[in-house]
């Protein structure tokens, strides 16, 4: 008996050692719940293990044998390649509203646009062409070239304005116009024709055709003022090209003006000759006044290669392109 109670003491007490290190385990943290918080975190990620290296790619040879004509080894050479050309094909009708022909295509027409054309009867043997009614274009009217002696007071044009004389009244031929203007106080060669490549390049300055001009000037111009006309004076907002100018040492022989210029008793006149190869709007005048001579009297006598010669005031004569402008 006393075993047994011995080994039931031996029990309880192994029982209560055993509760006694339950309750410390359970107040201690334990491995588990001291890992959970490294458990929550975040894992880092691993470095990525670096890459072999690739063997390089071989590249094709920069040096590569240039190709040998068969004529060098000794072959015949190569025929050309024959490539023929494709059948032309009949254009589709593509007018909408058309109905489609057989297969779903539309029907070919031969013409670009509106129906073909109706085959043409065969001619009779011994019978004229017919005549086609379709009025042809009036061919262009031959270029014409007028020489006109404009006298004083008349205007460079065909319209008459503020009761001035003009053009229209010396009965000159039709279709022609002015190349280039007179004054109304200026008088001489007037050129008109229906020829607009003829005056653009008579009137063009880069072609520096010539005009010459007899000038009655007020006083008697100096060496200094003769020099400038000469080499160019200052006119307005221009400056003049240079120009021929002479002294004459006696009147031309020119019919009287009328009405006659306006002459001062005591004050004399000079001649002049002036060769310029511009036309500005009165640019002789203009000229003259601006060295201290103004201008009584102003004749154009020639244009180009065309003098005035003999032809009376207000007559006009015909004359040639060549006439006027050997060179073209």
């Amino acid at each position: 008996m006393p075993s047994i109670q011995r080994h039931r003491a031996a029990a309880g007490q192994g029982r209560g050692q055993r509760d006694t290190l339950r309750r410390a385990k359970a107040d201690k943290p334990g491995k588990a719940q001291a890992a959970a918080p490294d458990a929550a975190a975040p894992k880092a990620k691993a470095a990525p293990s670096p890459r072999k290296a690739e063997p390089a790619r071989p590249t094709a040879p920069t040096d590569r044998p240039k190709a040998v004509k068969p004529e060098a080894l000794g072959k015949a050479p190569r025929k050309p390649r024959v490539v023929r050309a494709a059948p032309e094909l009949e254009r589709e009708d593509k007018a909408p509203g058309r109905k489609a022909g057989a297969k779903g295509r539309r029907p070919a027409r031969h013409g670009l646009s509106g129906p073909p054309r109706p085959a043409e009867p065969p001619k009779e043997a011994g019978k004229p062409p017919a005549v086609s009614e379709t009025p042809r274009r009036k061919p262009t009217e031959a270029p014409r070239y007028i020489a006109f002696h404009k006298p004083y007071g008349v205007l460079s044009q065909f319209t008459a304005e503020s009761g001035h004389r003009a053009l229209a009244e010396f009965d000159l031929p039709p279709g022609v116009y002015a190349a280039g203007r007179l004054d109304m106080d200026s008088e001489g060669l007037l050129l008109l024709s229906n020829d607009g490549t003829f005056i653009n390049r008579l009137l063009s300055p880069r072609h520096g055709h010539e005009r010459s001009y007899l000038v009655q000037v007020e006083g008697e111009p100096d060496a200094a003022a003769l020099q400038a006309l000469r080499e160019g004076v200052r006119v307005r907002d221009y400056v003049t090209r240079p120009a021929r100018v002479e002294t004459l040492d006696a009147a031309p022989d020119l019919p009287p003006r009328d009405p006659p210029i306006r002459e001062r008793r005591h004050i004399p006149t000079t001649w002049l000759k002036i060769t310029l190869t511009e036309g500005r709007n009165r640019q002789v005048r203009r000229m003259t006044a601006a060295v201290g001579h103004p201008t009584l009297r102003l004749v154009r006598v020639s244009i180009g290669s065309l003098d005035l010669g003999d032809l009376p005031r207000g007559r006009w004569r015909e004359v040639k392109r060549k006439d006027v402008l050997p060179r073209g």
